[in-house]
This record gives structure tokens, sequence and C-alpha cells, in this order.
């Protein structure tokens, strides 16, 4: 098992009942709330937006895990709504499911408006996340899974993200305060899991914007 999903396991009991006062429904080792058991942060019940049929989910291949879990430390989550009116969200962290399926993206405070709702209302996420300042980037698209309210536990996940972007900063810009380069790794308010389906190579050159997991056809 990997550290990120050691810390991704969480007391039913303590994660569940006592932090929303009810019996969650809960998906295997993460601990969160499904979409169609739930109630919200605004108190309404949460559905699956429009119950759609999802393309079949992909496998992260290990080199995009690795890419992942020791070199990547920024990132920004692309959303929109209904009426496909875009919605921006930085992103704090992130972590890999159990299966290799899913990702979870944890979202700071006060970056959070918009992301329930068109999630709700759409169902589509796309996350880019980048190796600053080697600049090696990727896309994963797919689709919402759940959200929750993020835990202690995914403060650890973060410190780490934190931490190499502090380092690699270092390497370009050496006088920078380290608590006003930490500052821009923001504390997670909570976390949205998705299931990914495409994976999209974004490192600038003349492959950017090539989908490579499922391999594109032709």
């Amino acid at each position: 098992m990997s550290d990120s999903a050691k810390e991704l396991d969480c007391d039913v009991t303590r994660n569940g009942a006592k932090r929303y006062g009810m019996s969650p429904r809960l998906t295997p080792r993460i601990g969160f709330h499904s979409v169609d058991s739930v109630r919200g942060f605004d108190g309404e019940s949460h559905t699956r937006a429009g119950d759609r049929s999802r393309p079949g989910s992909v496998v992260i291949p290990e080199k995009i895990v690795q890419f992942l879990e020791q070199r990547a430390n920024v990132a920004f989550a692309g959303t929109r709504n209904r009426d496909l009116v875009p919605f921006g969200h930085r992103i704090s962290g992130w972590c890999i499911g159990a299966d290799g399926r899913t990702l979870t993206a944890f979202t700071p405070e006060p970056l959070t408006a918009g992301v329930v709702e068109s999630l709700q209302e759409n169902g589509e996420l796309a996350l880019t996340v980048e190796a600053f300042p080697a600049h090696e980037t990727y896309q994963f698209k797919g689709r919402y899974v759940s959200h929750r309210p993020a835990h202690h536990e995914d403060n650890a996940i973060v410190d780490r993200i934190r931490e190499r972007f502090i380092k690699s900063m270092r390497t370009i810009f050496p006088v920078l305060p380290e608590g006003l380069v930490g500052a821009f790794t923001s504390k997670p308010a909570f976390a949205v899991e998705f299931e990914v389906s495409e994976i999209f190579v974004q490192t600038p050159g003349p492959g950017a914007g090539a989908r490579i997991v499922p391999p594109a056809e032709g």
C-alpha cells in the first residue's frame, strides 16, 4: 500500500458519524460520502449529476503515479455547470485512489465557490498537475464521484506537496522567505474524488495536448 493510501485510511466512526452526525455510506478505504447518500454542507441531499452513464475509467500508469507522488507540486482544476459556464479552482494537493482509477483533489478556502454546484449539475472535472519549474504537466479528465470536508490526514499530504514546491522554488528564487513561498499552497477545505477517464500530456512542446491514456486513435 502506498503512503498516500495509508494516510487516507480512516476510522468510520471518527470521520463519519461523529463528523456528520449520521451513518455515512462509504466507498472502499477512503471514507467519502457517496454523492447519492450524503447531506452536503448546505444540508441538501446530493444526487449524481443527471445520473449520466460514465465512460470507462482508466488505470493511471506507474510513470504518472511517480510523477504525482514524487515530483508534482502545483495544480488547478476546471469544472462547468449545466449551462457549460466554466469555473476554475486552485488545488492544494491530490492523492491516488487505492484502485489507481480515481484521484482526490484537495481544494482550499476561500476558493471553493462553485465546485460542488458545478459538479452536481455537470459532473465533469479536469485536473491539471505540474512539476514546477520543469513544467512537466498532465491533465486528468473524469467524472465526479463524491466530496467531503478535508480530514486531518489530508493535511499531511498537502504538507508534503508544499515542501516539494518550496524546494523547487529555492532553485530559482533562493532568497525568497520560506513562509512566503509556502503560503502559495493553502490548507485544504474539502476533497473531491473523481474517476479518471482520460489523461493528456500538457508539458510545453510539440506533443502538448495529446491524449496518452487511453491511447489516441490513429
